[in-house]
C-alpha cells in the first residue's frame, strides 16, 4: 500500500498537469513532463509531504474541470467539483487555498459572470465550514514567523533540490536557459495574460506569507510546487514545445538516476541499521533516541521508524498536531513532544525507564551512561544501539493497546 501511495504521488502530479494545461493552454501540453521536476524532489516528495503533493495533483484536476464546466455548464458537473472541492480540503489545506485563489483569479481576469464567479464560491462553503469545526476550540495556533527577504530569495531552489548540489545547479541553469530560449526570438510565442495573472498572485502570496504559524511550518514554500505548475500555463510556445519538453523529461531522468544511485549507496548502511530490529518484539514500547547534529542523512534520522511499520512498535515521536493532522496519539507514556528526536539531555530517565519497554539510540553516546543506568544493552552495532529498560516487576512487553 505505502508503494502504491508513493507511486501515485510521482505519476499522479503530471497527469494532472496535462489534462490542467489542455484545457488552460491548449496546444502546450508537452510542457506538462516540466512538473516531474517537482514529483520527486527532495523537499517535498522524499522529506514526506505526501498530502501536499497529492493535492497539488487534485488541485490541478479540480481547476482542469472548473475549466471544461465554464465551457459547458451542467448541474452534474458542478455536483462533481462540490465533491472534488470537499475532497481537496481532506488532502490538504494549501492546496484546498490555492485552488480558491486560482479559480477566483481566473473568473476576475478572464471577466466571467457574477453568476459563474458565485458558483464557484460555492464550491469551497463545505470545506470552510469543515476546517471551522476543526479549529473550534483550539484557541490561537502561536506567533507567526517570518523570512528574511534573502532567505525568501534562498527558499526558492526548494522546487530543484535534490541529493546532489551539482545536479541541483544544473538544473538551475537549465530551467533559467529554457526560459530565455522559449521566449527569445520566437515567433510563435504569446503570453497567457489570465493566467499569467493568477500565478504572479500564487508567486507574490508566497513573498508575503510567514514561514511558519504555530505548528504550521514552511507555509510559504508549500506554494512552490503550485507556482511552478501553474507557471507552466502563462505563455504559448508554438513549435518549441515539443523540444521543451525533450529537454524537461532528459532533466528528470538525469535527476532520477542520481538519486536512484544516492539510496543505491546508503543500502549497505541502512541494512545494518535494520538488524536492530528483531531485538524489539513487536508491539514494543519505543522511544527513538536520535541526534540530529551529526549531519546524518535525512533516511538516517527517521528509520527508526520503519519498526512502526514492520514491527507494530507503539511510539510518541511519530509526528502529529492537533488541528493540522486528523489523529491523535493515544499513548499514555512520557510526554516528550519531539523532544526525544533532537535531543537527550533533558529527559527524566526514570520516566523512561517506567513508559517504555525500549529504547533505540543512534548517534547518541552522551546518553549511554544514563541507558545503562536503567535498562540493559540488547543490540549494538557501530553507532547505534538498543536498550532493554528495567522493570521492577518482569521484562515482558507490557500491552501496548
Amino acid at each position: 500500500a505505502g508503494r502504491v501511495l508513493l507511486s501515485l504521488c510521482v505519476l499522479c502530479v503530471p497527469a494532472a498537469a496535462w489534462f490542467f494545461i489542455r484545457r488552460a493552454n491548449p496546444g502546450e501540453e508537452g510542457l506538462a513532463f516540466w512538473s516531474l521536476l517537482v514529483s520527486n524532489n527532495l523537499f517535498f516528495f522524499l522529506y514526506g509531504f505526501l498530502n501536499l503533493q497529492l493535492s497539488l495533483a487534485l488541485c490541478l484536476l479540480t481547476v482542469g474541470l472548473w475549466l471544461r464546466y465554464l465551457e459547458r455548464p451542467r448541474r452534474a458537473a458542478w455536483c462533481l467539483l462540490l465533491l472534488m472541492t470537499t475532497a481537496l480540503y481532506f488532502t490538504h489545506l494549501v492546496g484546498f487555498a490555492v485552488a480558491g485563489v486560482v479559480m477566483t483569479a481566473y473568473a476576475l481576469l478572464a471577466r466571467r459572470s457574477v453568476r459563474d464567479s458565485l458558483l464557484a464560491a460555492l464550491l469551497f462553503i463545505p470545506g470552510i465550514l469543515f476546517y471551522l469545526h476543526a479549529m473550534w476550540g483550539l484557541g490561537s495556533h502561536g506567533a507567526m514567523q517570518f523570512r528574511t527577504f534573502a532567505d525568501k530569495a534562498g527558499g526558492l531552489v526548494a522546487v530543484m533540490l535534490g541529493y546532489s548540489p551539482a545536479l541541483d545547479f544544473m538544473t538551475m541553469l537549465v530551467i533559467a536557459a529554457s526560459l530565455v530560449w522559449a521566449r527569445a526570438g520566437n515567433p510563435d510565442f504569446r503570453w497567457n495574460p489570465r493566467w499569467l495573472g493568477a500565478a504572479g498572485l500564487l508567486f507574490l502570496l508566497y513573498w508575503l506569507l510567514p514561514a511558519a504559524y504555530g505548528p504550521a511550518t514552511n507555509v510559504d514554500k508549500r506554494l512552490l510546487p503550485f507556482v511552478f505548475v501553474f507557471a507552466l500555463a502563462v505563455g504559448k510556445v508554438g513549435r518549441r514545445g515539443g523540444r521543451l519538453a525533450a529537454i524537461g523529461v532528459l532533466l528528470f531522468l538525469i535527476r532520477t538516476g542520481g538519486l536512484e544511485r544516492h539510496f543505491v549507496s546508503l543500502q549497505p548502511h541502512l541494512a545494518k541499521l535494520s538488524r536492530s530490529f528483531p531485538a524489539i518484539p513487536e508491539g514494543a514500547r519505543v522511544l527513538p533516541l536520535v541526534d540530529w547534529s551529526q549531519g546524518a542523512p535525512m533516511v538516517e534520522r527517521h528509520f527508526w521508524a520503519y519498526g512502526v511499520i514492520a514491527r507494530g512498535w507503539v511510539s510518541p515521536c511519530l509526528f502529529h498536531d492537533p488541528g493540522v493532522h486528523p489523529f491523535a496519539m493515544r499513548l499514555h507514556t512520557y510526554d516528550l513532544s519531539g523532544l526525544a528526536l533532537t535531543s537527550a539531555s533533558n529527559l527524566d530517565w526514570g520516566r523512561v525507564q517506567t513508559d517504555f519497554d525500549y529504547v533505540w539510540a543512534y548517534r547518541v553516546p552522551q546518553s549511554s551512561p544514563s541507558l545503562s543506568s536503567v535498562g540493559t544493552l540488547a543490540f549494538r552495532d557501530g553507532d547505534l544501539e538498543v536498550f532493554r529498560m528495567n522493570k521492577a516487576s518482569n521484562t515482558e512487553v507490557r500491552d501496548s493497546h
